[in-house]
């Protein structure tokens, strides 16, 4: 099984809208829950950049309360990602450091 760094799997997953196969390992600080692993096939990184959004319109710009609440997840700072599973369409929160394998290849950070 060949290595690939975390990188370069971060950057394959922000370039390209191809499906993968990502294998990473659960956890959970305040439930004291996890070590379980997770194989997500089919999925694509959810979310577009900024820049590329197209301005909605002033007019038609949905109300507050049919927006929902206002969340600021901060995957930065948190080092998550959200992946999209295409199959079911179903979002997942995946913290990229447990992040074992992409597309069969093991990752190394």
């Amino acid at each position: 099984m060949q290595l690939i760094p975390l990188a370069e799997v971060l950057h394959a997953l922000n370039s390209t809208a191809d499906p993968c196969t990502l294998t990473f390992s659960t956890a959970d600080r305040q439930r004291r829950t996890g070590g379980e692993l997770v194989t997500l096939e089919g999925c694509v990184k959810t979310g577009v950049d900024k820049q590329a959004r197209a301005p909605v319109p002033t007019g038609q710009q949905p109300a507050a309360e049919q927006r929902g609440p206002k969340r600021r997840p901060n995957h930065r700072a948190h080092q998550t990602i959200n992946l999209t599973i295409l199959s079911s369409g179903h979002v997942r929160t995946v913290h990229v450091r447990l992040i074992t394998e992409y597309n069969g290849q093991k990752v190394r950070w």
